[in-house]
């Protein structure tokens, strides 16, 4: 079942709605560069063993606006030493970028090396630097799960890890490494449960109300009982961060995201139009990070969020705006299965704020994020509806009463940083009027979630569960 929830604005006057359109991700092949980019380029570079430090010129971007401002201004003319409407190669950024030396022979030897090693390991401090180890060998060569997982005794061993341990962190260390290998755990209802979250502002306390309504539909369950992937582009990403990643009531929710725009769409007209001429930001993309460090930690990788049982699978989109044509990228706390490689590029490695900070970089309000040898600014210039990453040809193969689209219309245009009052109250009682008109709409969906597998299904989780644990694992 698929859930989508949108932000975006849907006006509704005179009885007649007006419905946006979604916008699908371009397919792009998977990221095959052999660079790999530690850090920001305003961080200090930290090496492996097996790597170099290499400088690659990087053009120079100037931004969404940079169209909207040649238009105004004769063309040659340079604001913060950037000349606007003609290349100029001197402005090139340059980044130190990691290089791996290893050949693909001997990261297999490695990969080999660190498994054998680790199903050797006797007491639980020597298992837990061996699957320290190997997952960050994993992150670093995600390719190299191919050859792990040829090691038939690996899946079983980590499963034991993970249910039977007596040592928590060995447990999970062990759903981490899972999660790097491709490993899934099928799922626990009926079907995949997804849920998709649009970008939109402070407008996002609108699909908020939906949520929380579903939540109280489904016997008050949290969302990240209630799905076992969730999707967030923008604000979505906020969301889906908050509510997955985090495992939030809606209220708490709620709570912390009508704070976070307080302190943050709180800001004088002068110093805003400023920062947009010199940083294409509006809002102070400074504060913007700090507020995001406080609220969700300034040293949680995104993929460190897969080491509880009860977080969902989570996807953040961002847009690559300086390669040849825009392209979505995924931040991610998990990797596909083995051979099974993605359509679009991504990856696990980074920090949970810088995910959330690139996908909601809105052009105009917050200044382009680089990481490493990318350039991503918000999910929404490209993909404001992740549903199409989530779930390729969506609405032609879904069966019925698989995807529901949440999609609460507005009575004013409400703007992406509002914070008055007033108009907060009336985009509450918006919400509220939608929950109300389409509360049969929700409760199908609540059934829908809540919906126990049949017994073909139990029956053929169970062989898989089984087959995992006897070294028969296949992707």
């Amino acid at each position: 079942m698929l859930l989508r929830i949108s932000c975006k604005p849907r006006i509704l006057c005179k009885r007649s709605i007006l419905f946006d359109s979604t916008n699908g991700g371009n397919k792009d092949a998977e990221e095959s560069s052999k660079t790999d980019a530690k850090t920001s380029p305003n961080k200090e570079l930290k090496l492996e063993k097996d790597e170099e430090v290499k400088k690659t010129a990087q053009p120079s971007y100037l931004g969404y606006l940079s169209g909207v401002i040649t238009s105004v201004w004769p063309l040659g003319n340079v604001i913060s030493g950037v000349t606007i409407g003609k290349e100029d190669k001197s402005t090139e950024r340059v980044v130190p970028v990691a290089v791996k030396r290893a050949s693909r022979e001997e990261v297999t030897q490695k990969t080999d090396l660190l498994v054998k090693k680790f199903l050797l390991a006797e007491s639980t401090q020597s298992r837990i630097l061996r699957v320290e180890e190997l997952n960050r060998h994993l992150m670093n060569y995600p390719a190299s799960r191919l050859a792990a997982i040829e090691k038939t005794k690996l899946i079983p061993s980590l499963l034991k890890f993970r249910a039977h341990s007596p040592d928590e962190y060995l447990k999970e260390e062990s759903r981490q490494c899972l999660a790097l290998l491709g490993y899934c755990d099928p799922p626990k209802g009926k079907g995949v449960r997804v849920l998709s979250i649009d970008g939109g502002g402070t407008r996002g306390i609108l699909g908020l109300e939906v949520l929380g309504q579903l939540e109280k539909e489904a016997g008050n369950k949290k969302i990240c009982e209630l799905f076992d992937i969730v999707i967030g582009v923008s604000t979505g990403a906020i969301l889906a961060v908050l509510l997955g990643a985090k495992r939030k009531s809606v209220e708490e929710c709620k709570s912390i995201y009508l704070d976070l725009s307080r302190q943050l769409f709180n800001q004088g007209r002068l110093s805003g139009v400023s920062g947009l001429l010199m940083s294409h930001s509006y809002y102070n993309s400074k504060k913007w990070i700090e507020i995001l460090q406080n609220v969700i930690g300034a040293d949680v990788s995104v993929i460190s969020t897969a080491r509880n049982p009860n977080s969902p699978k989570l996807a953040i989109i961002s847009s690559i705006v300086n390669a040849p044509q825009l392209q979505p990228y995924i931040f991610r706390n998990y990797e596909h299965p083995a051979g099974r490689d993605s359509h679009f590029r991504g990856g696990t490695k980074n920090l949970l704020y810088e995910a959330v900070q690139c996908s909601s970089a809105a052009p105009g309000y917050f200044a382009e994020v680089p990481l490493g040898t990318i350039v991503h600014q918000d999910g929404g210039v490209l993909v404001n509806n992740p549903t199409a990453i989530a779930i390729h040809a969506m609405s032609d193969l879904l069966p019925p009463d698989t995807y529901f689209r949440l999609n609460p219309y507005m009575s004013f245009p409400y703007t992406l940083d509002e914070i008055d009052p007033d108009k907060l109250l009336q985009m509450r009682r918006d919400s509220l009027l939608y929950v109300r008109r389409n509360r049969n709409k929700i409760s199908l969906a609540a059934e829908q979630l809540a919906m126990p597998p049949t017994i073909l299904q139990q029956c053929k989780r169970i062989i898989f569960d089984l087959r995992s644990h006897w070294g028969k694992y296949k992707v």
